[in-house]
């Protein structure tokens, strides 16, 4: 029963989006991923960390960068599919639009402002200060 309330519910959001430009609904559920891994990544460090503390260290950079972006793929993709009752295409759509969440992310890097977006490497976060020597 809830699952079904919930799908209507983002179904008859999507189509009010809609109204404003077709492809609005895509971003806005761009900007709300961003916006959810932006409050989680400012509000909630140890929760990032430790959602990606089983990433080995060692990985190229461009690896790590992927696979922290998959979660926004996955969740993008999600949420159009429960709206859309399952639908392929809305599924991929979302997936597509759900990746450019981490896109804009090193957009937002990369301009001149306040904006930058990284942690407190974690190592630096969880050792406490060592006492000063005797």
């Amino acid at each position: 029963m809830c699952w079904r309330y919930s799908a209507g519910m983002l179904a008859h959001i999507r189509d009010v989006l809609a109204q404003v430009h077709p492809d609005f609904p895509w971003v806005c559920l761009t900007a709300l991923i961003w916006l959810a891994q932006y409050l989680t990544r400012r509000f909630a460090p140890k929760v990032w960390v430790v959602a990606f503390s089983w990433m080995p260290t060692d990985l190229p950079d461009m690896v790590q960068r992927i696979l922290q972006g998959l979660p926004s793929v996955l969740v993008g993709a999600l949420i159009p599919a429960i709206a859309s009752g399952g639908n392929p295409k809305e599924a991929l759509l979302g997936a597509l639009f759900g990746a450019f969440a981490p896109l804009w992310h090193h957009i937002l890097k990369a301009l001149p402002g306040s904006y930058r977006g990284v942690l407190t490497p974690p190592a630096a976060a969880s050792v406490p200060p060592a006492d000063p020597p005797a």
